[in-house]
């Protein structure tokens, strides 16, 4: 995964059902991208996020407005905890 797959990131849009807040999902991932930068500069210090972090972050659902289907984005923040666990344990 690189930092453009996460930028490019397309999640479908729910109407009318529960999403997750897509102000919330488009900033965890800036920094998911951030995170996957750095990390293949070869600066882990400068990560701002690890494994765990994706693995536990909720986001503010919606009703009344769109969100983001919640398991399309689930979905690829476990592939996203999984790139991130493989610079963990390097």
């Amino acid at each position: 995964m690189t930092p453009e797959h996460v930028r490019d990131q397309q999640f479908a849009t729910t109407r009318l059902t529960t999403g997750y807040n897509e102000q919330e999902v488009d900033e965890f991932l800036d920094r998911a991208e951030f995170t996957l930068e750095v990390l293949q500069q070869g600066r882990p210090e400068r990560a701002t996020l690890s494994a765990k972090d994706v693995e536990r972050v909720q986001f503010s659902t919606t009703r009344a407005r769109p969100g983001y289907d919640p398991a399309q984005v689930d979905r690829f923040l476990d592939v996203l905890a999984e790139e991130l666990r493989r610079y963990e344990q390097r």
